[in-house]
This record gives C-alpha cells, sequence and structure tokens, in this order.
C-alpha cells in the first residue's frame, strides 16, 4: 500500500483482508469492509489537513515599514 496511506487506513484493509483470508467473512462482506475503511480513513485524513490549514498562521509577505 505504500506509505501515502494513513497508518489508520493500513490496519483498517489488513484487517478486513485477514478475516476475508481466514474464512471469518465472505468476498461481499470484503468488498463493504474495504470501502468503509477506505472512506472512513479518507474522511479522517481530509479532516485532519484541514484541522492543520486551519491553525496554520499566515505571515505578513512584506513588511508594512518601507
Amino acid at each position: 500500500m505504500g506509505n501515502t496511506h494513513p497508518p489508520q487506513a493500513k490496519q483498517a484493509i489488513d484487517s478486513v483482508l485477514s478475516d476475508h483470508f481466514y474464512g471469518p467473512i465472505n468476498a461481499a462482506q470484503a468488498a463493504i469492509g474495504l470501502h468503509i475503511a477506505m472512506t472512513t480513513s479518507a474522511a479522517q485524513q481530509s479532516l485532519a489537513e484541514y484541522a492543520q490549514v486551519q491553525t496554520v498562521q499566515s505571515e505578513p509577505v512584506l513588511n508594512s515599514v518601507h
């Protein structure tokens, strides 16, 4: 999956795949689980990025005293 995915997404995907490969869930349930894992993780990542942008303080580019 690479390093671009947040750890929560990797863990959720690993959990769904493990459950599918070892039998507790079928392919349809795994597909739904993967969809939920990715959309939830994407929403959390977007929210985190939004919060980070909101906390960044902008500094003046030019000094007003010339």
